[in-house]
């Protein structure tokens, strides 16, 4: 009996012991689930603001690449009125190249040929360090005040190329003295082109034309093209003559070619499409058909390696042949062609070939995997196809991918000439497209829907997508921080109506006051909305800062009885008459010189006013005036 009993104490003990020990387990698992619990929590933190540093770093390298843009442009924009010379001998400016120049220039040019006012702003050597005696000086580089004056002596290169012609040879130049001519050998004229243009040294002239940093005239390329006549296009000399002046062949020509020599046109064209951009849109449809039928791409659909082949030239085939392509490749290379150009006829093509079984399906079974496919070309989607998208995936994070996406492309040198040929139906449906996009992501649009309770976008929101795309109202209805924010890409947009920008006016009146107490930035800002001003606030406004006007002058919505308005706004505010205005504010003015009355324009400063004579203001009576006042000076 005491052997059980003692056997039953150590079984409880051991029990007990167990159960200690499933205590302590239960509180490990307890600590490991709450351990694991926030852990699951840090992640999801995390994830999600990884998700927002990727959504910021989108944003941020569109607009790191629109503000690069912007100052390529603006550092090209800088350099429009330089020319650069080549020849002087160095040392021969002694001390003051400016002097040198114009000096130079007056005694070459024709008398009367410059300007009254010819100013050259700054002149210096290319920043090299000096050659050595012999060897070839260093060019020169000068900055002129008129850009009329740099185009009078960009045509009187002609005449120095006439002269160099005589003093170098009587009967014929040699092609090392004609290539030691540089750009001033593209205002060659038609004689003395042909003497260059012989079997022996057609391909090395032709080469040199093409290598030209300066675009050639059209009278120049039209005399090129018409001694061709003389001679066969083999791939040879149409890799010779470049784009530039292949594509001023005429089509009669050019559809008779043999295969090898299109293959060498159509390389050209790939090579420097700009050319081809700026035909007229009829002649570069027909150029690229006859290609296309040449190359013998009629014969079936147009397949895989067609389109490598093709490139841009994609686009710009008959509705017909580009409708072939086989769907499989077209999803394959939906990609690269991104880059391409589209008319609204294959807008139109591409959208309802994306909704095809074979692709994609119908819009209301797209995800947005199929969205990232997609990208831009959601904007050639028809308005009904559209509204059966999901509400769930037109996101903002969607919304600046895509209008992202769009930008970038129109920021390129082809989007930028691609978007000057779209005719203004396309654009219209375009502009609708990003409308509903906008409209619908917000809830304003769609079977069942709500909108957002106190929707109120950000700045960044409005400026990633296109102002005109939100409702004037809720954009009036923004924080005033943030409508402060985008006031400037407000005023810009060239898309809103009157009564858009009406209601954004009265939005900057509840915040910033009357147009008399407006601080010259704001007005500055303001763009196309100040074109809603009243013409007794117009009267009012502070134009005492030239900024604010500049910023005026470049409005279109004007009409004459405002622009004359301004103008004595500007003269009011700054206090001064008409004698005293000098070549800068005559510069900030711009299109504001159009209000100005044709009795005041003899009170103007006659050297001053002819520096800026050039400026396009766009008014036929200013424009008659300015050239009667210039032709009396």
């Amino acid at each position: 009996m005491a052997a059980i009993t003692q056997s039953r104490d150590m079984l409880d003990a051991k029990i007990g012991a167990m159960g200690a020990d499933v205590t302590l387990l239960r509180q490990d698992l307890r600590n490991a689930v709450e351990r694991i619990t926030e852990t699951e929590s840090r992640i999801s933190v995390v994830e999600d603001e990884v998700g927002s540093l990727k959504r910021k770093m989108t944003a941020m390298a569109h607009v790191q690449k629109a503000l690069a843009t912007r100052v390529e442009d603006a550092e090209g924009r800088a350099r429009r009125n330089n020319l650069r010379f080549v020849g002087f001998p160095e040392r021969c400016e002694k001390d003051n190249m400016e002097r040198f120049l114009t000096g130079w220039l007056e005694s070459w040019l024709p008398e009367g040929a410059l300007s009254t006012c010819f100013v050259i702003e700054r002149a210096h050597r290319a920043l090299t360090q000096r050659p050595p005696e012999g060897e070839r000086p260093r060019a020169v580089i000068a900055r002129l005040l008129n850009y009329h004056d740099r185009d009078v002596i960009l045509r009187e290169t002609k005449l120095l190329y006439r002269e160099a012609v005589k003093s170098r040879m009587r009967d014929k130049m040699q092609q090392a003295s004609f290539q030691s001519l540089g750009t001033v050998a593209a205002g060659s004229d038609c004689s003395s082109l042909r003497t260059m243009l012989t079997n022996e040294s057609i391909e090395q002239t032709l080469t040199f034309f093409r290598n030209l940093p300066v675009e050639l005239d059209t009278y120049l390329k039209t005399c090129i093209v018409e001694e061709l006549n003389n001679f066969i296009l083999t791939p040879n000399l149409l890799e010779n003559i470049g784009a530039q002046i292949a594509v001023q062949v005429p089509i009669s020509i050019i559809k008779r070619l043999p295969v090898d020599s299109m293959l060498a046109l159509k390389k050209q064209l790939l090579l420097q499409p700009m050319y081809l951009m700026k035909l007229p849109a009829n002649q570069r449809l027909l150029l690229v058909d006859r290609m296309i039928q040449r190359l013998g791409m009629y014969s079936g659909p147009l397949s895989a390696k067609d389109l490598s082949d093709l490139g841009f030239l994609t686009t710009f085939v008959n509705g017909e042949l580009f409708t072939s392509t086989s769907r499989v490749v077209l999803k394959q290379n939906l990609e690269s062609m991104k880059a391409f150009c589209f008319d609204g006829e294959k807008q139109a093509l591409l959208a309802a070939m994306l909704q095809e079984k074979a692709m994609f399906g119908s819009v209301g079974s797209w995800t947005a995997s199929v969205l990232d496919q997609v990208d831009r070309f959601l904007f050639f989607l028809p308005m009904d196809a559209l509204k059966d998208l999901s509400k769930t995936l037109i996101t903002q994070q969607r919304l600046d991918l895509v209008f992202g996406s769009e930008k970038q492309w129109a920021q390129t040198s082809f989007g930028a000439l691609c978007q000057q040929n779209v005719g203004q139906a396309s654009e219209d449906a375009q502009l609708q497209s990003k409308q509903f996009l906008v409209q619908y992501s917000i809830g304003l649009l769609g079977n069942r829907m709500k909108p957002k309770a106190g929707l109120t976008p950000t700045c960044a929101a409005v400026k990633s997508t296109v102002p005109s795309a939100w409702p004037p109202d809720i954009l009036a209805g923004m924080p005033t921080d943030e409508f402060k924010n985008c006031l400037e890409a407000l005023g810009q947009d060239e898309h809103f109506t009157p009564s858009d920008l009406s209601l954004l006016l009265a939005r900057v009146r509840l915040i910033f006051g009357a147009a008399a107490t407006m601080p010259p930035i704001v007005v500055a800002q303001l763009g196309r909305i100040a074109s809603q001003f009243s013409d007794q606030d117009l009267r009012k406004l502070n134009l005492s800062d030239l900024q604010a006007v500049q910023s005026l002058s470049k409005v279109p919505d004007w009409t004459l009885n405002q622009l004359s308005l301004l103008f004595t706004s500007f003269l009011n505010a700054s206090r001064l008459s008409v004698s005293d205005l000098d070549s800068v504010k005559l510069v900030a003015l711009g299109g504001i010189v159009c209000g100005i009355k044709t009795s005041d324009m003899a009170r103007l400063s006659s050297q001053e006013f002819c520096i800026n004579y050039w400026i396009k203001i766009g008014c036929n009576d200013i424009v008659y005036v300015s050239h009667q006042f210039y032709t009396k000076v």
